[in-house]
């Protein structure tokens, strides 16, 4: 089994209670006026943002500071759902230790071409690019803002096309008897350099995908734009369809022998499984995980932009060729 790799998952509503519990013993019992009075002005924060016109970053980071302030005071709020360290037993348990292990030795190492870097991070900690920002060359362990690089991920059981799991997964036609591992990055924002605010976005999430067949043959791809990528080779002569996929003319599959790596763009992150040239990189081994299964009705009290992977059409569809999904919880995947 390869090295242990640091696990996050947020915490527990259990623990919440548990910590009420010891503040309270320490200091008294919280006020419901008081609780209301933080409520109030939390929401005011906000809504004083968005009438600024601060619809990016500002409105999401409010949001986040707004929910930090309420769980600060209301224990038993939902929104205390934040990052917390857990052990590997809780990823054993989110599917099985085959599955635990199948993620270690799967998970990527992280390059990033010349230029601008920027890591992927927990949205729950960070949903501005100054914090996901760095300017190091060489190995990246964290951003300048001391934040984690972090990966989502997700599991896909098809080797049993009969009994899926999760049990309302695609698992016909070329899913039936795989294994899918996939990583979901997030970054604040995207943007390519030539295009200005055209191409701007908030909240990118791009993924990197591990498909284990029955043979025990891998293949991974990572999302680029519309569709997916493996890179320059016989199947993209000059890149050609390459940039058909990022423009969503040509939607491929884009599944290549795993080197067990993903190369990340300058400021749009389009990723891609095969090239050389990279300006900084991030060890597997630097990665922390943190399993979507179990916190999805958490992970969706948060807003985005763009859809998050848990509501991409490859969550519940693996062999998707493209990278779009649902702003609706209701039709996750359709």
């Amino acid at each position: 089994m390869a090295a242990p790799t640091t696990i996050h998952a947020p915490i527990d509503p259990n623990q919440c209670a548990e910590r009420e519990r010891t503040w309270r013993s320490q200091s008294g019992q919280a006020s419901p006026e008081w609780i209301g009075l933080i409520a109030v002005v939390a929401v005011l924060f906000v809504a004083i943002l968005a009438l600024a016109g601060l619809s990016f970053p500002g409105a999401a980071l409010a949001r986040s500071i707004a929910a930090k302030m309420i769980c600060g005071v209301d224990h038993e709020s939902s929104s205390c759902d934040g990052a917390g360290e857990v052990s590997d037993d809780e990823l054993e348990a989110a599917w099985s230790p085959e599955i635990a292990q199948a993620l270690h030795e799967n998970l990527p190492e992280i390059r990033y071409e010349f230029g601008k870097v920027d890591i992927p991070v927990d949205f729950r900690e960070c949903r501005t690019r100054d914090c996901a920002a760095s300017e190091t060359a060489g190995e990246i362990t964290e951003s300048i803002a001391g934040m984690k690089p972090t990966t989502f991920v997700h599991v896909v059981d098809c080797r049993d096309p009969e009994a899926p799991i999760p049990s309302d997964a695609d698992c016909g036609g070329d899913a039936s008897g795989s294994l899918y591992l996939q990583y979901w990055l997030y970054y604040p924002n995207s943007y390519a350099e030539p295009l200005g605010s055209i191409g701007y976005h908030d909240d990118d999430w791009e993924s990197y995908q591990v498909r284990i067949a029955s043979d025990g043959s891998t293949q991974s791809r990572a999302s680029s734009h519309h569709s997916y990528w493996a890179g320059d080779g016989l199947s993209n002569p000059l890149g050609v369809r390459g940039w058909a996929s990022d423009l969503g003319i040509d939607e491929v599959d884009g599944w290549h022998d795993s080197e067990r790596l993903v190369w990340v763009s300058e400021n749009s992150h389009a990723g891609r499984t095969e090239s050389d040239d990279y300006f900084a990189f991030t060890p597997y081994s630097a990665v922390e995980m943190i399993p979507i299964d179990p916190n999805v009705d958490a992970f969706d009290l948060y807003e985005f932009e763009k859809p998050g992977g848990w509501r991409k059409h490859a969550f519940r569809s693996p062999e998707a060729e493209d990278t779009g999904g649902d702003t609706d919880p209701a039709t996750v995947g359709g």
